[in-house]
């Protein structure tokens, strides 16, 4: 298979002329009006054929699938600190709006116009540096009694973050 255009050979033959002749040729540097009056030489040049090649047609490229989006994220699943340390708490929901502790043992409460989230965890020994875990949580709505929206309430915690 032939790339590029195919040129067909001149009609006619032509020689090169020796570099002697060729700086006989060049003419000397001439005013304006002097070349408007000197005549014009014309030649005629051999023509040549120009066939176009048509290239195949490229393969189609292979479609490169989209990569999976990631579902966008609108609310935090509070259950997710169980047994994680309390500053994951307060790294993604802030101080709590109510804090206190008995004893051993404390609680982060986050209240939201739907529900409340309780976060209780132990306190270790006042000698080690506190590496408090959630150890357990309540959700729960804030009129007792009433039925808890559970989404309602995880998308409301998500709100807290942002």
């Amino acid at each position: 298979m032939v790339n590029g255009p195919v040129l067909s050979p001149p009609s006619e033959q032509v020689a090169a002329a020796p570099p002697v002749q060729i700086r006989e040729q060049i003419p000397e540097i001439k005013s304006d009006s002097a070349i408007k009056e000197t005549p014009v030489e014309t030649r005629e040049v051999a023509s040549q054929t120009i066939v176009p090649v048509i290239p195949e047609t490229p393969p189609e490229a292979p479609k490169i699938p989209e990569p999976a989006k990631e579902p966008e994220v609108t609310e935090i699943d509070p259950r997710l600190f169980l047994d994680k340390p309390i500053e994951d708490i307060a790294v993604l929901l802030g101080a709590a709006d109510f804090a206190r502790i008995e004893g051993k043992m404390g609680i982060w409460q986050y209240r939201q116009t739907q529900c409340v989230v309780d976060f209780f965890f132990y306190l270790e020994s006042p000698d080690t540096p506190p590496v408090q875990r959630i150890a357990a949580l309540d959700i729960r709505n804030r009129i007792i009694g009433q039925p808890l929206d559970e989404k309602n309430c995880r998308e409301a915690l998500y709100q807290r973050k942002l």
